[in-house]
C-alpha cells in the first residue's frame, strides 16, 4: 500500500482518534504513522485545535450507557423467560390437577429470583448490601408460600414445618450473613477475611440449625452428631485457611504500597 494511501486512511481515521473511538490497535498505527509523516502530524494538530475540548464526548459515559443498554435487554430476556415459565407451569398444573399446587412454588422461586438479580444489577453503589436487603425482605414470604402450597395443595399429613424450623432457621443465617457484611464493610476487610468471618459466624449457626431440626424431629442420632461434627470442623479449618491468606494478601498488598 502506498504513503499515500496510509495518509488518507489515517486522516479518515483521526476524527474517530479524536473522538476516543478507535481501538487500542488502531490508535497504535495511527501514532506509528503519525511521527513518520509530517504531514499528517499538522493535519491532525489542525483538526484537535478546530475541535473544542469540552465538545469531545468522554468514553466513560459512552460506556455506562453501553452497559446500561445491556442491562437492560439481559433484564428484559429474564423477565420475559421468567413469565413464559410460569404461565407454563401454571397451565399443566391445572391440566394434570384442575389446582394451583406447585406451580405456586414456581411462581415464588421465580419472583423471588428475578428479583434479587434485578436488585443486583441496578443497584450502582452498595450492590451486596442491596441485594441482601432484598433476600431478608422476600425470603420469608417465599419459604411460607412453599409452606402454604404443600400442606392445603400437595399433602396436607405433613406438618406445618414453618413456625418450628423454617422461620427460626432463616433468621438466625440472615443475622449471621448481615454480621458478616457489617463487620466487613466496617474495617473494609479483604475477600480471604470475610470468608474466613463468614464460615467462624457459620459454625455456631450449623450447631443451632442442627439443635432446632433435631428437637422438631425428636432425633438425636450418631449419624446427626457426627455429621454436626464434620461441619463445624470443615469450617473452622477452611476458616484458619482463608485467613492465612487474608494475612499474606494484606502483607503483600503492603508491600506494595510502600515501593510505591
Amino acid at each position: 500500500m502506498s504513503q499515500k494511501s496510509n495518509c488518507e486512511i489515517v486522516k479518515d481515521l483521526l476524527p474517530n482518534y479524536i473522538e476516543k473511538l478507535t481501538s487500542i490497535e488502531t490508535n497504535g498505527s495511527i501514532e506509528e504513522h503519525l511521527e513518520t509523516c509530517e504531514d499528517c502530524r499538522g493535519y491532525y494538530k489542525e483538526m484537535k485545535e478546530d475541535i473544542p475540548a469540552e465538545s469531545i464526548p468522554e468514553a466513560v459515559p459512552f460506556k455506562n450507557y453501553l452497559s446500561k443498554v445491556k442491562t437492560t435487554y439481559v433484564m428484559s430476556g429474564l423477565l420475559f423467560v421468567g413469565i413464559l415459565s410460569i404461565l407454563i407451569c401454571f397451565l399443566v398444573n391445572y391440566i394434570l390437577e384442575r389446582q394451583f399446587s406447585w406451580s405456586l412454588i414456581v411462581f415464588g422461586g421465580v419472583a423471588f429470583g428475578y428479583a434479587v438479580i434485578y436488585t443486583f444489577f441496578k443497584s450502582k453503589k452498595d450492590k451486596i448490601v442491596k441485594t441482601m436487603a432484598c433476600i431478608t425482605v422476600l425470603i420469608i414470604p417465599l419459604l411460607a408460600l412453599i409452606q402454604m402450597s404443600i400442606y392445603y395443595f400437595i399433602d396436607n399429613r405433613q406438618p406445618i414445618w414453618f413456625w418450628n424450623i423454617g422461620l427460626p432457621i432463616t433468621i438466625m443465617w440472615l443475622v449471621i450473613i448481615w454480621l458478616t457484611i457489617i463487620i466487613s464493610n466496617r474495617n473494609k476487610l479483604n475477600f480471604f477475611y470475610v470468608i474466613s468471618l463468614l464460615l467462624f459466624l457459620s459454625i455456631s449457626g450449623n450447631i443451632i440449625t442442627n439443635l432446632i431440626a433435631n428437637a422438631y424431629h425428636m432425633m438425636y442420632d450418631y449419624d446427626t452428631v457426627l455429621s454436626s461434627t464434620i461441619n463445624v470442623i470443615t469450617s473452622l479449618l477452611i476458616g484458619l485457611l482463608c485467613l492465612y491468606f487474608g494475612r499474606k494478601w494484606e502483607k503483600r498488598k503492603g508491600l506494595y504500597s510502600s515501593e510505591w
